[in-house]
């Protein structure tokens, strides 16, 4: 099976099972970084580093976000 296919189905399965915010974050900077393990030198270094915010600092910057459209 394609991973194209494999990663909605992933997805799909976690949020049936009731997981948080945060463990779906974590498994989508997963797979991210999963897909620029196919990438070589410093476009694979470059894809990496964009996916390294951990959660709280991604809902901490998000929070940011929506406050200020209020």
């Amino acid at each position: 099976m394609k991973l194209t296919k494999i990663v909605p189905l992933t997805l799909l399965l976690v949020l049936a099972s009731g997981c948080t915010s945060k463990q779906l974050y974590n498994a989508a900077q997963q797979n991210r970084l999963q897909n620029c393990s196919e990438l070589q030198g410093a476009q694979r270094d470059e894809c990496e580093a964009l996916y390294q915010k951990d959660y709280e600092t991604y809902e901490r910057e998000r929070q940011e976000v929506l406050n200020d459209k209020k």
